[in-house]
């Protein structure tokens, strides 16, 4: 669905300044299931990365997903397939720079390198 450039654009314009309980309650909400895990595997990589605790980012997502039900709002997680053929240069050139900052960062064992590596510090 990315391909190309104008689906994330359009959700984010969307997005802004949304009041979850006010606008979704009652409501079932599409989720794209593989951004959703990755943004909370981001958020706490270094538990994942450096400990290989999978634990902490499932507790987070259920944290969430109970959130959600608290405010009414039923999440409905969709997994989009196949990797999209149109991607894949750009999917080639992403592997490519996670091995490489993956290979980096074992060397330097600085926390903060992955980060900085994804251009978030």
């Amino acid at each position: 669905m990315g391909a190309g450039g104008g689906f994330y654009p359009k959700l984010q314009e969307l997005s802004k300044g949304v009041v979850l309980r006010r606008q979704y309650a009652g409501k079932t909400l599409g989720v794209d299931a593989s951004m959703f895990l990755h943004q909370h595997m981001f958020r706490h990589y270094r538990a994942y990365i450096e400990d290989g605790d999978t634990w902490q980012v499932a507790e987070l997502v259920k944290r969430d997903v109970a959130r959600a039900a608290s405010m009414g709002i039923r999440l409905f997680f969709v997994f989009d397939g196949k990797p999209c053929p149109n991607k894949a240069a750009e999917d080639a050139r992403r592997s490519a720079r996670k091995a490489e900052a993956m290979r980096q960062w074992r060397e330097t064992k600085d926390p903060d390198f992955l980060m900085r590596a994804c251009g978030r510090t």
